[in-house]
């Protein structure tokens, strides 16, 4: 079984093939404004290297968001085009569940964030108990001002927002939680695969007729409401 993951929410674009949950090849592309550009030459590449066929690719997985919007359209219009014509399940991945992935095992409190508009981020939390992580809090919208007082005390903070982050509200951050590796930060497409093989094998994958971004705010110009929203 071959699932080829699709990462494009944020500025890294990053695609991986995995056999079940062993990785097999990928790679990642780390500039603003490529995906549209890069992607499919990337996929390819990738395909090459492992000596795989993409009609040979059982599950496309890509990561649904929260993120850029225009990222998000990207990697979707891409996984669908590739489910559409080689028949392929497509199983969509929250971002910011990729992400907490990242975070290594005995880390029991994790507060995934990707930035948002302006001194808002996008958060969701998430615990790790043995191997897999569930779900605590939804994807939600929370401003700066609240990120301090709503992320409990010694949770492990991940997620893009922390490259950029204000540097005072970071010092404060930091105070009550544990920041992680810079390194970690972006998210990749090895753990969107991984995440969706996961659902795959337990026969689970989504209508690519139905299935749209989950960009969680609308694309309009002024203050969004925060919200909590359950993924699909």
């Amino acid at each position: 079984m071959f699932i080829l993951g699709i990462e494009t929410a944020t500025a890294a674009c990053s695609v991986a093939l995995l056999s079940y949950d062993t990785l097999i090849s990928e790679m990642r592309i780390v500039r603003k404004n490529i995906h549209a550009e890069k992607l499919f030459g990337c996929i390819q590449k990738i395909l090459n290297l492992g000596d795989v066929e993409i009609k040979d690719v059982n599950g496309i997985a890509v990561s649904i968001g929260p993120g850029s919007f225009t990222g998000l359209r990207i990697g979707l219009s891409a996984a669908k085009g590739l489910a559409y014509s080689t028949g392929a399940k497509i199983i969509a991945v929250s971002t910011l569940h990729a992400i907490a992935e990242h975070v290594s095992y005995g880390c029991e409190n994790i507060c995934a964030l990707i930035g948002s508009r302006k001194d808002e981020f996008y958060m969701a939390q998430y615990s790790r108990q043995g191997g897999a992580i569930s779900e605590v809090l939804a994807p939600s919208i929370i401003g700066a001002n609240d990120l301090v007082e709503k992320i409990p005390e010694g949770s492990v903070l991940v997620g893009p927002a922390l490259l950029n982050i204000d540097e005072a509200l970071l010092a404060k951050l930091q105070e009550k939680c544990v920041v992680s590796d810079s390194s970690m930060n972006l998210p990749d497409a090895f753990s969107v695969a991984r995440l969706a093989s996961e659902r795959f094998q337990e026969g689970q994958h989504d209508d690519p007729n139905s299935l749209e971004p989950f960009y969680l705010q609308d694309f309009i110009a002024g203050k969004p409401k925060n919200r909590n929203v359950q993924l699909p």
